[in-house]
């Protein structure tokens, strides 16, 4: 059995059940604040490690917590987490047959959030109602669809040249070595912040698994990224790549913003990284599959997203209309 303890996150003021499964370190929510209501939910967590106890008549707040718990070979990424706790809050209480397209409707009115996180959230819940029917805890899963409208991706990707002012700007150790790591690896931003130097071999960063959708890949490393991280092992304190003063950097949302004020480089996110080295293998004609592996993502994704950029795209159905 795992050792369980309570933990709280520094952006949340609930406590999390902290447990190491399969050699992966996951978290359940217990949904309170109180120190006390906690204890009570880690005993029962506990005792129902190995077995979940089915309800009789599942509310949405039992259906949610049950599919955290659900064993799966990959952990949920913590979005799936936080949006389970978001319906919790907001919906829990109600059971699966009330809530149809008006209450998707309502939750989304109510929520006041973005629409992509309003589809992230409804998606954990359609989710963890096909667990649930899967399972036999109930009969059929509500159907409703998404009462907003799917967010166009955004495009914001740098040049070359704005990619040199923003390298250009760092004064910080540590972000210069997040910038050089976003541009050359096109890595997400946990991805690269979770990086330890035994994933750095001669050729190649190992970035691990990742966890639900956020899929992470292997890449070789390129000559000026080889310089940079060589400077750096040189005087690492801590395991990871990426560090401010010995210790792991757990967010960079403060130095961003001066970063890229500094820059003049108003809309760039860490995001930014990741598009822009998409984007200029893209444009420079690499193939999408090709692309797809070295992000981690499928042909189809980047097709979508990034295969506008392409030298030859629609190229044949241009040529077509010749006369």
């Amino acid at each position: 059995m795992p050792t369980f303890k309570l933990v709280r996150k520094s952006n949340s003021p609930n406590w999390f059940i902290s447990f190491t499964d399969n050699g992966q370190t996951q978290r359940a929510p217990t949904w309170t604040e109180d120190k006390k209501k906690a204890e009570i939910e880690l005993s029962r967590f506990v005792a129902g490690y190995e077995q979940q106890v089915v309800p009789d008549e599942p509310t949405i707040r039992e259906i949610l917590k049950g599919y955290l718990l659900a064993p799966r070979p990959r952990k949920l990424s913590d979005g799936s987490v936080y949006g389970a706790q978001a319906l919790t809050t907001r919906v829990g209480d109600l059971f699966p047959a009330h809530f149809r397209q008006e209450a998707a409707k309502r939750y989304a009115d109510e929520r006041g959030a973005a629409d992509g996180t309003i589809i992230k959230e409804l998606g954990v819940l359609n989710a963890a109602m096909g667990w649930a029917e899967r399972e036999d805890w109930i009969k059929q899963a509500p159907q409703f669809l998404m009462p907003v409208a799917t967010p166009r991706s955004k495009d914001r990707w740098l040049t070359k040249e704005e990619a040199r002012r923003l390298l250009n700007a760092t004064t910080l150790p540590h972000l210069r070595m997040f910038v050089m790591l976003g541009i050359y690896t096109a890595a997400r931003k946990g991805a690269i912040l979770d990086l330890t130097w035994d994933q750095v071999s001669d050729k190649v960063i190992d970035f691990g698994e990742g966890t639900g959708n956020k899929r992470r890949s292997k890449v070789p490393i390129a000559e000026p990224l080889r310089v940079e991280l060589d400077a750096q092992r040189a005087v690492a304190t801590s395991p990871f790549c990426v560090e401010y003063q010995g210790r792991k950097v757990t967010h960079i949302h403060t130095a961003w913003k001066t970063l890229v004020r500094n820059a003049d480089l108003p809309k760039v996110t860490p995001h930014t990284m990741r598009h822009t080295a998409a984007t200029w293998q893209v444009i420079d004609g690499i193939p999408l599959p090709q692309v797809a592996r070295f992000l981690g993502d499928s042909e189809r994704m980047v097709e979508r997203v990034y295969g506008h950029h392409s030298p030859d795209y629609l190229k044949d159905a241009v040529e077509s209309l010749a006369f």
